[in-house]
């Protein structure tokens, strides 16, 4: 299992799309802060710190992990597939299962980088710019402490349903438009279909999907909290079930 972890890792390290992704997210945080604060000086307004950068910022960064996730599984897993190295993993000797897991437990590494990117470069530059800022009625290291922990459960939510995609199809092209597809009309359909059968708007208030967007909100409740953090763990294990599943009785050429 450690071979081929760091096998997985090394390949990651050296995927180009993973570092490209970075740098687009990096450069896009970097953009909007440096813009919004001209703008901000230039008309006399108070500036907004890097707390409430943060904030503001899990609402775009949940889109940020879907889309820079559906990508990467597309061009660094399925894509292993068509050429051929899937082929000689799976003939290496390992089982399955584990090879399976070492693909998923470093897809889910790098959701959990690229979950990073955006909001701690919107915090770091704007504390940088006009101030580290403060939160009324909580704590900011509690606060932060637990926003960061929510984000990567969620994009490692995420990133097992990208690397079950990819395992279920085995095309980069397929793998990136589906996932796309998915992350993109998931919630509309969700709340179409819960306007009609009441079972399904209540089951959407427990996908990870609807969740996501509450990890950013100051005051939680205990209860909630744990439902924020059990429903991903849960989403998790249910997808890694299945993707190693598919992937043990793939027939893969």
């Amino acid at each position: 299992m450690d071979n081929l972890l760091k096998s997985e890792l090394f390949k990651l390290r050296k995927n180009r799309t993973f570092w490209t992704l970075i740098i687009i997210i990096l450069s896009l945080a970097a953009s909007f802060v440096v813009l919004t604060y001209i703008d901000i000086r230039m008309n006399g307004e108070q500036q907004v710190t890097g707390l409430d950068y943060l904030t503001e910022t899990f609402s775009g960064n949940n889109y940020m992990i879907k889309l820079a996730l559906s990508i990467l599984a597309g061009l660094f897993m399925a894509s292993e597939y068509m050429n051929g190295v899937m082929k000689t993993i799976a003939s290496s000797g390992n089982s399955r299962v584990r090879i399976y897991s070492a693909k998923l437990l470093v897809i889910s590494f790098a959701a959990i980088v690229i979950s990073l990117v955006f909001p701690a470069t919107m915090l770091t530059l704007g504390t940088l710019l006009s101030g580290f800022g403060e939160l009324p009625g909580i704590s900011s290291v509690e606060y932060l402490l637990r926003s960061a922990g929510l984000t990567f459960l969620y994009a490692m939510a995420f990133a097992s349903i990208v690397a079950f995609f990819s395992t279920v199809f085995s095309d980069s092209g397929q793998t990136i438009g589906v996932s796309l597809i998915f992350f993109l009309f998931i919630d509309t359909v969700l709340y179409t279909l819960g306007s009609y059968f009441p079972i399904i708007e209540t089951l959407d208030n427990y996908f990870v999907f609807k969740l996501s967007m509450e990890i950013g909100e100051l005051n939680i409740a205990n209860d909630v909290l744990f439902k924020l953090a059990a429903v991903p763990i849960i989403t998790y294990m249910l997808f890694g079930l299945l993707g190693a599943w598919i992937f043990s009785r793939k027939e893969i050429k």
